[in-house]
């Protein structure tokens, strides 16, 4: 998706999987997902333009956290490069009851680089339902005082995150979900290695 006027790719419930998709420039948030969507995904880029609002907003459902089914998709290989802004400081936005399982994530450019934003979100990590891993961030993961996600397996904050040609780039060591007939084994943080560039000749960066 190339500067589209709203969201970039946005999922309505449902259990669609999709790997190898490209957010650049999207006038709102570069992936969404809400009421009840429990696919997979793998090799996701967003890249945010000046009026970008989240890399990711996610929901369950506002009207009642917890109607089921709950969203809670399994997600790995991002590479999300927020625009800085000053108003729209969230990147990966976790809220209204929503689980997920997310791994191998590279994600830049956001003051929040991941929040936690409801109960039912947060109550998901310490029942064990959610998890956040082998993900870096360049600034911080903001959450309640009941998780600490920075300490999670292979995860960390304040890292330097290097990319050329705007999105190309990784860093070593990943969670392996290839038992998973979906996901294609990766050794790496990120979406698109320097070395394999998956976007070219398709893509406007």
């Amino acid at each position: 998706m190339y500067k589209g006027a709203d969201d970039g790719f946005e999922w309505f419930g449902g259990t669609v999987n999709s790997k190898y998709l490209v957010s650049t420039g999207s006038e709102d948030d570069s992936f969404d997902w809400t009421e009840g969507w429990i696919g997979k995904g793998q090799f996701w880029v967003a890249v945010q333009g000046a009026d970008g609002d989240c890399l990711i907003e996610a929901d369950n459902l506002k009207d009642n956290n917890m109607n089921t089914p709950i969203s809670s998709p399994t997600i790995a290989n991002l590479t999300l490069i927020g625009n800085n802004s000053t108003e729209s400081k969230r990147g990966v936005r976790l809220r209204e009851g929503t689980h997920v399982k997310m791994y191998n994530a590279l994600i830049t450019g956001k003051e929040s680089a991941l929040s936690t934003e409801t109960t039912g979100t947060e109550q998901s990590f310490t029942d064990g339902k959610s998890f956040v891993e082998y993900t870096h961030v360049s600034t911080v993961f903001k959450t309640g005082s009941s998780l600490d996600l920075k300490s999670a397996t292979g995860n960390a904050e304040g890292q330097t995150i290097n990319f050329t040609d705007t999105y190309l780039g990784s860093v070593d060591g990943a969670k392996d979900l290839s038992s998973d007939s979906f996901f294609t084994k990766a050794t790496y943080k990120g979406a698109v290695p320097a070395d394999n560039d998956w976007t070219a000749g398709w893509t406007k960066k």
